[in-house]
């Protein structure tokens, strides 16, 4: 698998542990009242003591960094433009530009294939015509 398949692979997991983190944050965590005058009327019948959401949010705020730090070192393992690179774009301008000079040259040696194929047909055209008015 190359790299930037991994790269969207994990940054697909990410996503996924990140809706996950939320759906647990949301569903797993008891009311409280925002405002000290309004009590709360209702529970969350699907609420963790709060011990246990503590260190699951840890866990999980755990796992979104390991993850988030897999991504980064995917990232710096792609090529970019470093110092390597500057040298790999010198040596392409050079070939590019003997590819130039082999082609100017292919087309001068192209040329002069035509005018010797005329040459050479205009040559036998003569020596057709020589011999059909000797016959």
């Amino acid at each position: 698998m190359d790299r930037i398949t991994q790269l969207q692979d994990h940054i697909d997991g990410l996503s996924l542990l990140f809706v996950s983190c939320i759906d647990y944050l949301h569903n797993k965590t008891s009311m409280i009242s925002d405002n000290p005058n309004v009590p709360v009327t209702k529970s969350n019948e699907l609420a963790v003591q709060e011990e246990e959401f503590n260190n699951e949010k840890l866990n999980l705020a755990k796992l979104m960094c390991n993850h988030s730090k897999q991504i980064d070192e995917l990232i710096d393992s792609l090529p970019g433009s470093n110092e390597e690179t500057k040298v790999d774009f010198s040596v392409l301008e050079n070939l590019s530009q003997k590819n130039i000079e082999a082609n100017e040259e292919y087309l001068k040696q192209v040329d002069l294939a035509k005018e010797l194929y005329e040459l050479i047909n205009s040559t036998l055209q003569v020596i057709l015509k020589d011999q059909l008015e000797s016959m």
